[in-house]
């Protein structure tokens, strides 16, 4: 968003907790993160609330662990730093993932 439209992305959260992981996670490098609730939510002004809400997907256990393990692969290609705190959850899924023939056991610079 930052490099074709020149803006950057805003996270509304109110959870310290939830505030500290993102920013381990280096998502504030990425996006605003603003402690405090919007004043009022941001929606496109032609569609209703009701349209604005996301539709519950049914998800397999597989999918959810493929979708973590590219997020994990993601954030340590953003900042190889974070290799050391990832290693052992990217490794463990990496082993429970059929597709996967050689994972990778180097780090992020291969």
């Amino acid at each position: 968003c930052r490099e074709v439209l020149d803006i950057r992305p805003i996270i509304y959260c109110t959870e310290s907790g939830l505030i500290r992981t993102l920013e381990t996670m280096s998502i504030d490098e990425l996006f605003d993160i603003i402690s405090t609730e919007p004043e009022k939510p941001p929606t496109p002004p032609d569609i209703t609330a009701e349209e604005y809400q996301l539709p519950e997907i049914e998800v397999t256990e597989d999918q959810v662990r493929k979708c973590v393990l590219e997020a994990h692969k993601l954030l340590v290609e953003l900042d190889p730093k974070k290799w050391g705190e990832f290693v052992d959850l990217i490794r463990i899924l990496e082993n429970h993932d059929p597709d996967n023939q050689s994972p990778d056991k180097q780090g992020p610079d291969k």
